[in-house]
């Protein structure tokens, strides 16, 4: 049998693959979070002992009262702890081994190396997400997203999506809605694939969709709802597209202004739709 071919970026946009995953399962790198929370748990503890040794002690009201607030602010300090060692820990692994563009053979040695890495910073990022998103903070996932690294402007709104935190770059006033995932890797056949994904400046992607790596969503562009990309596909700015993966577009149709009656306007129609009611029973 002759040598399997070596999969290039060039095959991937030629055979236009869809994806359905990251395909990122949970082995012994994920043991990390362990140290993470533990580390994040006594952090939180230990600032706010000398509080529950006064209320133990002391049992003031005063510290009685502001205990739900204390409670509050705990974890928000917790949150806040966690989402600080998460990044720190992705700052040190990229250190190790920076993040390499490409198309990784896992049977080879650069490319178990380069997958190993991104898992351990897969979970770091996966972990401070969780937590935040677990807790009753505002915006939390925000603020963890942009101390993690993300590439995001202003004006974001994410509603409940995920998106990996590196070789992302998320444009001013992009919206993703509920459930949608924004892709920079992607484990095909033996291979593991890191590509930048870009939403510009006013995308949206709709409910559910599924954003692969090397897609460019362009000025404008909407992604449907439910739909998907190919790996390095290009959608067009000021369109819609629809598809699993997209294969058809739209132009994005505005509607036109309906006139708003005035006040006085309504009274009189009101008043001649009576007097042709009266005019028939009288007939």
């Amino acid at each position: 049998m002759g040598e399997k071919k070596r999969l290039t970026t060039q095959d991937i946009l030629k055979d236009k693959i869809p994806i359905t995953g990251s395909n990122v399962v949970a082995d012994y790198k994920s043991l990390i979070l362990i140290p993470l929370f533990t580390l994040a748990f006594l952090l939180t503890l230990s600032a706010n002992l000398w509080y529950f040794d006064r209320l133990i002690s002391e049992r003031n009201w005063y510290d009685i009262m502001i205990l739900p607030l204390n409670l509050y602010g705990e974890v928000w300090l917790f949150t806040l702890v966690s989402a600080g060692l998460s990044a720190l820990s992705v700052i040190i692994l990229k250190k190790i081994h920076p993040i390499n563009i490409g198309i990784f053979d896992l049977n080879t040695k650069e490319g178990k190396e380069e997958f190993k890495y991104y898992k351990l910073r897969y979970w770091c990022s996966y972990y401070a997400l969780w937590v935040g998103r677990a807790t009753p903070l505002p915006w939390a996932d925000m603020l963890i997203f942009k101390m993690l690294g993300l590439n995001m402007g202003s004006n974001v709104c994410l509603y409940d999506s995920w998106m990996d935190v590196e070789l992302v770059d998320i444009g001013d006033f992009v919206m993703t809605s509920l459930n949608t995932a924004l892709l920079s890797h992607v484990i095909y056949d033996d291979y593991f694939i890191q590509l930048p994904t870009v939403c510009s400046k006013n995308s949206i992607t709709g409910g559910q969709s599924l954003v692969a790596p090397g897609t460019f969503l362009g000025e404008g562009g909407i992604l449907g709802a439910a739909c998907s990309t190919y790996m390095g596909q290009k959608l067009k700015g000021n369109l819609i597209h629809v598809g699993d993966p997209v294969r058809r577009t739209f132009p994005i149709r505005i509607g036109e202004k309906v006139p708003v009656q005035k006040k006085a306007e309504v009274k009189k129609d009101k008043k001649r739709k009576r007097r042709k009611k009266k005019d028939v029973s009288t007939d």
